[in-house]
């Protein structure tokens, strides 16, 4: 096999996995748009916000003339074929370095699709956060997991397996 032919065929290959590994999603002209990677409904696991391994701070915030830290603990996302979702995420508040409380924070609504950005709007507050899949098996999401004003976005970074405790 020649040096040209070889390189063809190398190239045709690397180009057959790429296709095999990307979903498709359809355009609104009924084309096809690949590279899109679809969202799974299933129960998804937060691993890491802000590329910091759970547990980890989230926010830091001066109230008054005390610090206020919040550490996120872990989350689940239910996505589910209905385009709704629940998610829920435990959270610890420390005040000055104590532990003031710790929260189940639950929230619900529905997501869209716009091709590569799933859009998660809340049902229950003023709230909206985006999702991407890099990769089968991975979301990546913007999101405030806090509620005051101008909370902090959180990255989160979300996979099918829960996470081994440490």
């Amino acid at each position: 096999m020649t040096v040209s032919r070889l390189r063809l065929a190398l190239s045709a290959a690397i180009a057959a996995a790429a296709l095999g590994s990307c979903d498709g999603a359809t355009a609104p002209d009924g084309g096809l748009i690949l590279g899109f990677r679809q969202l799974l409904p299933a129960t998804w696991y937060m691993h890491a916000a802000n590329d910091s391994l759970l547990p980890t701070t989230i926010s830091v915030r001066s109230v008054g003339i005390v610090e206020e830290r919040t550490i996120v603990d872990s989350s689940r996302l239910v996505v589910r074929n209905d385009f709704t979702y629940q998610q829920r995420y435990w959270l610890r508040v420390f005040v000055s370095g104590v532990l003031d409380r710790s929260d189940l924070v639950i929230d619900e609504g529905t997501w869209t699709s716009d091709f590569a950005v799933y859009r998660f709007s809340s049902t229950l507050r003023p709230r909206t956060f985006t999702v991407t899949v890099p990769v089968p098996g991975r979301l990546l999401s913007d999101e405030p997991l806090v509620f005051f004003t101008s909370a902090p976005t959180t990255q989160g970074r979300y996979h099918l397996d829960p996470p081994i405790p440490p």
